[in-house]
């Protein structure tokens, strides 16, 4: 069938930036708490990934804080801010698609996701089109961006010392 096709092929998308994502923040907090890098490096990597992401998005986050409290430059409130709201979007979208109900609407010919409840708010639903793909890759682009420059900007911190 087409239509299941293009949803799994959509879905299989999403989830590949989601797991992109993920991996670069494990290299970036493993990175923060051990450099150079060495094999505890990858320990610390091995220990992140069987964590929850919403976790690691915590984490990111606390440590962002702290080092925006002890005025350590390359931390900005407001980029971190930003970053820590787009990781959160896009795993919500990861966990929609994993987790919740396949809607097909004959009427309109799309593919939404619902949480399966008997009533449904139309906002609570989630189209599965190439425009989800889009706002994912946007999204996934931003925060990897974001992430990376400031691994960065503490790699050049940390070389000037």
């Amino acid at each position: 069938h087409e239509t299941e096709k293009e949803y799994h092929n959509i879905c299989g998308r999403i989830l590949s930036l989601n797991l992109n994502l993920e991996r670069t923040l494990n290299f970036f907090l493993s990175n923060y708490f051990v450099y150079p890098q060495d094999h505890k490096t990858f320990v610390l990597e091995d220990f992140l990934i069987d964590s929850n992401f919403r976790k690691r998005i915590e984490l990111f986050k606390e440590i962002s804080k702290r080092e925006i409290e002890y005025k350590n430059e390359p931390f900005n409130e407001e980029e971190t801010k930003k970053l820590v709201n787009l990781m959160i979007k896009v795993g919500e979208v990861r966990n929609r698609i994993a987790h919740h109900q396949l809607d097909y609407d004959l009427k309109t010919g799309t593919i939404r996701l619902n949480k399966g409840k008997s009533i449904i708010k139309e906002e609570e639903n989630i189209t599965i089109n190439e425009e989800l793909v889009k706002d994912m890759e946007e999204k996934v682009q931003v925060a990897l961006k974001g992430i990376m420059d400031l691994h960065r900007k503490i790699i050049e911190k940390r070389m000037k010392r």
